[in-house]
């Protein structure tokens, strides 16, 4: 196991427990000194001084040069910077190894049972985290949803990232046991949250909480949810991303 300052694990949707991987949040606290880097690479890929490239991101050649040498942490603010004057576009690749990792916006939070006029925040508040790169997700659009509230507590602690294919890509129907980012549009108002599919022997399809609390109780998708409520599903869960 790596020894990052600070880690989030990724562990694969439950039914893909086969292996867990330990990975790291991709906020300013999560440092990749340990991990070689390719700014050295990629800037003489372009003739790049360590001057020249200081001169792109607002910094002097010397803290090129200690980025480079691993002296200063590699955030992934620093990553970020980086990634358009080393004219690549995923931040990811400045670190190895490539084909392994790939980068997912967390674009907003879920939270069953509060209603407001978007689950999505604005760009300037949105970060990204690191996961492993599945080859049958290549080209599938990937996102990345903060867990508040303890409506899915069994599974995902508070300040849990869920990462999900996008429905609309994978083409898929939905699969009992799975679970999934669910919108229930009502009005101007929508209500994000997380919930696990199920079919009952008599065949009705339900999405269900994971909760130590009764408060919070299955959603029908058959009948007894109000007619003026939309439910859809953006996707299903591939990665959740927690704190050590």
């Amino acid at each position: 196991m790596s020894d990052f300052d600070t880690l989030r694990q990724a562990t694969p949707s439950k039914s893909d427990m086969a292996s867990r991987v330990q990975i790291r949040h991709a906020v300013d606290m999560a440092t990749k000194d340990d991990l070689p880097n390719r700014i050295r690479e990629l800037r003489e890929r372009l003739g790049l001084s360590m001057a020249q490239l200081g001169v792109r991101i607002g910094v002097e050649g010397s803290t090129i040069n200690k980025l480079e040498k691993g002296e200063t942490q590699l955030t992934t603010r620093w990553m970020t910077r980086l990634a358009p004057a080393l004219e690549i576009d995923d931040p990811v690749e400045i670190i190895r190894p490539i084909s392994n990792l790939r980068t997912v916006s967390v674009v907003g939070y879920v939270q069953a049972g509060q209603w407001r006029e978007a689950i999505t925040w604005d760009d300037e508040e949105r970060y990204g985290v690191i996961v492993p790169r599945d080859k049958h997700l290549d080209g599938v659009r990937l996102e990345g949803y903060e867990v508040r509230g303890p409506s899915m507590n069994k599974i995902y602690p508070e300040g849990t990232v869920v990462i999900i294919a996008s429905i609309i890509d994978t083409e898929e129907a939905f699969i009992p046991g799975k679970r999934y980012v669910i919108n229930r549009q009502r009005g101007d108002e929508v209500e994000g949250t997380v919930k696990t599919y199920h079919v009952d022997e008599s065949g009705r399809r339900w999405l269900t909480p994971e909760s130590t609390m009764m408060e919070f109780q299955p959603i029908s998708l058959d009948d007894g949810h109000n007619e003026d409520t939309e439910i859809r599903a953006l996707g299903r869960v591939m990665y959740s991303v927690r704190r050590e």
